[in-house]
């Protein structure tokens, strides 16, 4: 036999090689064409509130949902400083973790904002751009409140809020960003925790290029036995926010923040709030 005649043996080989190759790319495609598709119930879930709207209830429109706010005006005397409050991809706006009451004694209204697909909302279900869409508009109607000054608005943010605390930043002036238990980006968390390419990953949230575009005061905590947003993300927001002042809460999970010892916690966001308001 000439040696230039390929063995059988080798073409069969290569052959089922070829053959597995190929089902294992097209196992891969779809898996990814899978989780492309079902992803946005995996960032947002959803809830329903059990609670009817009352007068502390407010309406918002917008192209694609009806959804409600909650809001509690600081005393008059309390200078027009207004925090913006989004919650968590499980939560609703009364699943934010500490009395709002804490924050209107120390002369700061609260806005508690819904989510399309959340809550007592009506419309189409949530996304980046629908998310967006409600934090501007919840901007847009809070300024124009008499207890609010424009200028002395702040965003604040737990765990999926983050995303839409840091996004509202990059198109409405804010005096302020804090950030608890937040994500650097949901396009590098997907793309490492389900290992496909970051482009199929909807919804990026990308904080580090927010972060590293904000010029006002910036206060993240995380605590480090988060299970759900690795504590290491706190450095990464770190890297991109050189200013920016980041408290570890050691021993604490990403729902036990800040425990029964608030000290820290408050402690904390009293010198932001002095921060921002010596700006």
């Amino acid at each position: 036999m000439s040696r230039g005649v390929p063995r059988r043996g080798n073409h069969r080989k290569g052959w089922v090689a070829s053959v597995l190759l190929g089902g294992l790319v097209g196992l891969y495609v779809v898996y990814g064409g899978t989780l492309f598709a079902v992803q946005r119930s995996l960032v947002f879930p959803g809830k329903v509130n059990p609670r009817s709207p009352d007068s502390l209830t407010r309406w918002i429109e917008t192209p694609d949902a009806t959804v409600e706010m909650r809001w509690f005006p600081a005393p008059a005397d309390s200078q027009g400083w207004t925090g913006m409050f989004f919650h968590g991809n499980a939560e609703v706006v009364d699943d934010w973790p500490l009395s709002v009451e804490q924050w209107n004694r120390r002369g700061v209204s609260v806005l508690l904002v819904e989510y399309p697909g959340y809550g007592n909302s009506r419309g189409k279900g949530p996304s980046q751009e629908r998310i967006r869409q409600v934090a501007e508009a919840a901007y847009d109607w809070v300024v124009t409140q008499p207890e609010v000054q424009s200028n002395r608005v702040f965003a604040a943010g737990r765990s999926l809020g983050g995303g839409v605390a840091c996004d509202l930043s990059t198109t409405r002036p804010l005096a302020g960003l804090f950030l608890q238990s937040t994500f650097a980006s949901v396009r590098r968390t997907g793309s490492r925790r389900y290992k496909v390419p970051g482009f199929l990953v909807r919804d990026p949230f990308d904080n580090l290029s927010a972060l590293a575009a904000f010029q006002g005061p910036v206060l993240a905590m995380h605590g480090t036995q988060d299970g759900t947003i690795d504590f290491g993300d706190l450095d990464q927001i770190r890297a991109a926010q050189p200013r920016m002042r980041a408290v570890v809460f050691q021993g604490h999970g990403h729902s036990t923040l800040p425990g029964p010892d608030t000290t820290l916690y408050w402690s904390e966001i009293d010198s932001f709030l002095v921060r921002i308001r010596d700006r």
